[in-house]
């Protein structure tokens, strides 16, 4: 899966990997959890839990609502996901990060917003 950025440009997945998280523990519900570091910079770590199988998207917006970054999408089983964002070619200042789940037992879109803060 590669990431997408504003502008078309394309970046391999290892620049964004998703992984569990290890824990053993399955996750009751669906999180987006707080960005460690935020502020940041460059990079910005955010951690997310799925509840089902899902489709997940995880977008990064600037506060004008443009799409910045795909970061994640693709069904995902049940479990805790980390990825990477990196802002080194943007301008400071606050950006949104979105997750979206689509269970696939139909169970409802669940929707997570958050703010995040590039500081160079």
């Amino acid at each position: 899966m590669a990431a997408q950025h504003a502008g078309g440009e394309q970046a391999e997945a290892q620049t964004y990997p998703i992984h569990t998280s290890g824990e053993a523990e399955t996750p009751h519900t669906f999180a987006l959890n707080a960005a460690y570091p935020n502020p940041f910079n460059p990079q910005t770590t955010l951690a997310f839990s799925v509840a089902v199988a899902s489709q997940v998207e995880l977008v990064v917006y600037d506060v004008l609502g443009r799409e910045i970054s795909t970061l994640v999408d693709d069904r995902l089983d049940t479990g805790r996901y980390e990825t990477v964002f990196d802002g080194s070619s943007l301008a400071s200042g606050l950006y949104l990060v979105r997750m979206t789940a689509r269970p696939e037992n139909g169970a409802g879109t669940r929707a997570f917003t958050q703010r995040i803060t590039l500081l160079k």
